[in-house]
């Protein structure tokens, strides 16, 4: 049972992962677009 829970925990925590790294992927995108200077000195 503590292998289920395990692999229970990591696939919670990849989600959730993925979700925050689309996040601020989506916003950091939308950033870029809208001002390039301050992404390229951000990048």
């Amino acid at each position: 049972m503590a292998a289920f829970h395990r692999v229970v925990l990591v696939t919670a925590a990849l989600l959730i992962a993925g979700g925050l790294v689309s996040l601020v992927g989506i916003r950091s995108r939308r950033a870029v677009a809208a001002a390039p200077a301050s992404g390229d000195a951000a990048g």
